[in-house]
């Protein structure tokens, strides 16, 4: 009793002592920092690690989903550019540094063109962002859509094209057995056109109401009339999936056909064009 007696006087000496007043009055004093350090800092970190390998909109809880995010990140194309970039400059600054020593008038150039690429990359990725976010806007994704259909020549293409990807993808889901409206609306973001999206969302409400695939259809005024006559066909005959299928290989084979036609067109009139310019400027 005595020994604990003797310790426990050393103890509250301890902590009595001027050297423990001087620990608690610096902790004190840093407090506010290691509060807010682990609020503002560590606690958003550990929180941003956690909320990574889950699935989380921030309404309801997060449902755990392991490294599924990671994979997605790495499998984007703009995340993959975004690490690559930095690599191929850090490689180019070394490569830069090993010809300074020889070729001083070279490197004067050789740096002013890496400056220069670096700046339309980072020009490149900015557009790039800012029509990703832009096209997010319906009203303008809708006004661009509408316009490409509208495009002499070009706007037969992109009408062939769209179809095309969108009754591949609905052929998928009919075979497979998915109910044909929610085929219809499923496969409807396969087209990469608001117009035909919003088309086809329509054509799926009708078909819920009783219409056939191709009254629901027809009403869209999208679609090629040949499509929507073998469309009805397959109905009837209970062959829809085979006959599409088919006739989709066909109808992207005639759209890239005639896209080279129209690109070969194109490259054809800009060649007269300089030709033209060319002669009358020696004319003059």
């Amino acid at each position: 009793m005595r020994m604990a007696t003797h310790s426990q006087r050393g103890v509250i000496r301890a902590i009595r002592s001027p050297a423990a007043r001087r620990l608690r009055l610096g902790l004190l004093f840093v407090s506010p920092w290691i509060i807010g350090y682990c609020v503002f800092y560590l606690y958003p970190f550990l929180a941003t690690i956690y909320y990574s390998f889950t699935s989380f909109t921030g309404i309801g809880n997060p449902v755990f989903t392991g490294l599924s995010n990671y994979d997605g990140l790495l499998h984007d194309a703009l995340f993959r550019t975004a690490v690559y970039n930095p690599w191929l400059i850090i490689l180019g600054l070394s490569l830069l540094q090993g010809i300074m020593h020889l070729v001083p008038d070279v490197l004067t150039m050789v740096e002013g063109m890496l400056v220069t690429g670096l700046e339309l990359s980072a020009v490149y990725l900015a557009a790039r962002l800012a029509l990703r976010l832009l096209f997010q806007w319906q009203p303008l994704r809708m006004a661009v859509d509408t316009l490409k259909l509208a495009l002499p020549h070009a706007g037969t293409i992109f009408r062939n094209l769209a179809a095309a990807r969108w009754a591949r993808s609905f052929t998928t889901l009919w075979s497979s057995g998915v109910a044909v409206s929610y085929a219809l609306e499923v496969s409807s973001r396969s087209a990469l056109n608001a117009r035909y999206e919003r088309a086809l969302r329509q054509a799926a409400r009708q078909t819920r109401q009783g219409w056939t695939l191709r009254q629901s259809l027809a009403g869209a005024d999208l679609l090629p009339r040949y499509l929507l006559d073998m469309i009805g066909t397959g109905e009837e005959s209970g062959k829809l999936g085979d006959a599409l299928d088919r006739f989709v290989t066909l109808m992207e084979e005639e759209a890239y056909t005639r896209a080279a036609q129209e690109f070969m067109f194109i490259i054809t009139i800009g060649q007269i064009l300089l030709i033209v310019i060319a002669v009358v400027g020696v004319m003059h």
